[in-house]
């Protein structure tokens, strides 16, 4: 009678360097789904964050209110509110210099929150960087496999 051919023969009956690439493959894939949980667990907080900060700054509140709440308990986490701040402080400070141009306020103001939008892309772009690099060889295997072929 032939030996009937199961996952577990083959992985039993390999050879101890094959046996060590699927158990290197195996942890490779269970820390791949542990980063990509936590991405997403970091990324949907995140998104929460956003949108209790959107929800406060367009529903009509006072901006210097929201500013001093906002202040008090700086979250350096939450982007918008780190472009806000830096907006809100360089036009109060610009605001409170006497013979300053309104438009001089404005063009500062803007200023400072592309600076604050800059530092916040320079956090994040490593991160990015490495994800397209942990997903380049999935992208390499995909490519090169000839689909509808037999």
């Amino acid at each position: 009678m032939p030996d009937k051919m199961s996952i577990w023969s083959l992985v039993v009956n390999a050879s101890v360097v094959v046996q060590l690439v699927m158990l290197l493959l195996l942890l490779a894939s269970v820390v791949s789904w542990v980063m990509i949980f936590q991405r997403h667990a970091v990324l949907r907080q995140a998104k929460q964050k956003l949108h209790y900060f959107e929800d406060r700054f367009w529903s009509g509140m006072d901006l210097s209110q929201l500013f001093r709440e906002v202040n008090h308990s700086p979250d350096a986490d939450n982007g918008a509110e780190n472009i806000f701040r830096a907006g809100i402080k360089e036009f109060t400070r610009l605001n409170q210099q006497p013979g300053v141009d309104p438009d001089a306020v404005m063009d500062g103001a803007q200023r400072s929150m592309r600076v604050a939008l800059a530092r916040k892309k320079s956090v994040w772009k490593p991160i990015c960087h490495f994800w397209q690099l942990l997903a380049l060889p999935a992208r390499i295997l995909v490519s090169s496999v000839p689909f509808g072929e037999s």
